[in-house]
């Protein structure tokens, strides 16, 4: 299916090829008007989209620094050592460690 393509005219007016003789030859006032109208629309709902885009990472910044700080207020870090996890792991199991997992 085709549609009418905007073409601009000498004199810098937005123009219409249509696809029907039936179709205007230029947009008339009332049809900028309402192109205009939405254009003024879609930028509001652009900056209403942006400003909560903004709102959301505030507060998974806001998140981040909570989990940063309870990190931190947990106690000392301690040496990765995975044979004592699953030690720990297989203690707690009652060493019933499943054999196809590999433990």
């Amino acid at each position: 299916m085709k549609t009418d393509a905007l073409d601009i005219d000498a004199d810098g007016l937005p123009l219409f090829r249509p696809d029907s003789a039936a179709a205007p030859s230029r947009i008339d006032g009332t049809t900028a008007l309402r192109l205009e109208k939405e254009t003024l629309h879609l930028q509001d709902l652009e900056a209403s989209l942006m400003e909560q885009q903004d709102q959301l990472r505030l507060l998974q910044f806001e998140q981040l620094r909570r989990d940063i700080q309870d990190g931190l207020a947990s106690g000392e870090a301690e040496a990765w050592n995975p044979k004592a996890i699953k030690a720990e792991g297989r203690r707690r199991l009652g060493g019933h460690a499943d054999s196809r997992l590999g433990v």
